[in-house]
């Protein structure tokens, strides 16, 4: 599909879509053949740095999904976080590589239209919005965090136990 996004501020703009079925993610955004998936773009002066940005969805995201235990039985309130592994996928292009879930009535969770890559996922019996996004907060956590490496189409199932507040 075509479209044409007239009257753009100066500024600049991470490329994000919205309404995708959860299966799906964004695997690539080129604007007249560079990436500016992870680095943006910038309009000045009312013109972006290019005329064709060329966007690409995958129907093949990675699918995670499980229970979370606390004291040895499943935990109904449970925040589970997708986070990248390494130091600069967490600071450059979070919303790439983020994803969260709760748990429901029997501990369950399910995370998908994930983006290959390596991964660590946290389970948390409590914490304060936006915490888990926070680089040296999630550092503190890491040897309990499980790692994952995710594969487009790639299907995991997992039990993982909630780290306790405090």
């Amino acid at each position: 599909r075509t479209f044409v996004i007239k009257d753009v501020s100066d500024g600049s703009y991470n490329i994000q879509l919205s309404g995708l079925p959860p299966y799906t993610y964004l695997k690539r955004a080129t604007l007249d053949g560079q990436d500016v998936l992870e680095s943006g773009l910038t309009v000045a002066n009312g013109q972006a740095p290019g005329s064709m940005l060329d966007l690409v969805v995958s129907a093949y995201g990675g699918k995670i999904s499980g229970v979370v235990m606390l004291d040895g039985k499943p935990f109904t309130d449970a925040s589970v976080t997708l986070a990248p592994a390494g130091d600069s996928k967490l600071r450059e292009a979070p919303w790439l590589w983020f994803k969260d879930a709760a748990t429901d009535q029997n501990g369950n969770f399910l995370i998908q239209g994930i983006r290959p890559g390596k991964y660590q996922l946290f389970a948390w019996q409590d914490i304060q919005p936006g915490q888990d996004r926070d680089p040296e907060f999630l550092k503190r956590f890491q040897d309990r965090g499980y790692q994952v490496q995710v594969s487009e189409n790639s299907v995991q199932t997992l039990q993982l136990k909630a780290i306790p507040a405090n």
